[in-house]
């Protein structure tokens, strides 16, 4: 059985991108690239009055959750209605998407739940290449 160590509304929408953050992957910090069920790997990026990023494919239309503060049992998310604008790295240029989840250390009682993240951070490729910090959330 394969463990994944991003949080479950991510399944069959990842492919490993540590190889990105040279320095920066830890048994507490995962890096992914965010890719399409259709094969695509450009998005534009939404953005939510509730802190909620969302990823649309730009070849299928697709949304995916990248992150949702009430997918996470540490956090809490704001009710009510939520407002989705999009994202001016992304807006008229759709993107590779990138994700780094932080994990908090276990203590010896506990299991590893992969939905129980602390910190998000979402990057795009910009035109030079270079990742682009675009998004950065604590969770708890």
């Amino acid at each position: 059985m394969t463990m994944h160590e991003y949080p479950e509304h991510l399944d069959n929408c990842v492919e490993d991108a540590s190889h990105l953050f040279p320095g920066k992957v830890s048994d507490l910090h995962k890096h992914y690239q965010i890719v399409c069920h259709c094969g695509g790997s450009l998005f534009e990026l939404f953005v939510s009055d509730k802190e909620s990023v969302l990823a649309q494919c730009a070849t299928c239309g697709t949304r995916i959750v990248v992150y949702d503060l009430a997918s996470y049992p540490a956090a809490v998310k704001l009710r009510g209605e939520e407002l989705f604008r999009p994202l001016a790295a992304t807006e008229n240029r759709p993107s590779r998407v990138y994700v780094r989840y932080e994990y908090g250390p276990l203590d010896a009682d506990q299991v590893f739940d992969r939905n129980d993240i602390t910190w998000c951070q979402v990057f795009v490729e910009s035109v030079s290449g270079r990742l682009e910090k675009v998004f950065d959330d604590e969770t708890a």
